[in-house]
């Protein structure tokens, strides 16, 4: 389990293929709490990067991923890509394994070609470059 910030969170999605990421507020509770009601005490034998971001310290990222500050949220990335997110209070402890289960499965190229064609659909609409990942990780 890692610490990222806002200067080391884009180095390691670039040098890792499969990075499950948990934001949470510093001032309200540990990052080995949070991980313990997403995972139990089975986390440590995960084969992804595991990391956490405390949200005080690094809103510049959880603003651009526009994750709130309100409660604890699961981000899982693949190849730099936003697949996931979501608040903790919509997971259970079978939910993670499974949707990193499915993470692995995942067409990558497909999925890259899609990110594509939806941010140049949105630089069209709106004029100029977006983040695709905020539209799509919200809500799934």
């Amino acid at each position: 389990m890692i610490e990222l910030n806002s200067e080391t969170f884009y180095l390691e999605t670039k040098k890792t293929s499969v990075l499950l990421c948990v934001f949470y507020q510093d001032s309200i509770n540990k990052p080995e709490e949070v991980f313990a009601r997403i995972f139990g005490n089975k986390y440590t034998s995960l084969s992804e990067t595991i990391a956490y971001i405390d949200i005080d310290k690094s809103q510049d990222i959880a603003q651009m991923l526009g994750i709130s500050t309100e409660e604890p949220t699961v981000l899982i990335m693949r190849e730099q890509i936003v697949l996931f997110c979501e608040p903790i209070s919509e997971l259970n402890k079978h939910d993670v394994s499974s949707i990193l289960q499915q993470v692995s499965k995942l067409d990558m190229e497909k999925i890259k070609h899609d990110v594509e064609i939806e941010r140049q659909s949105q630089a069209h609409i709106f004029g100029r470059n977006v983040c695709p990942a905020a539209k799509r990780t919200r809500g799934k």
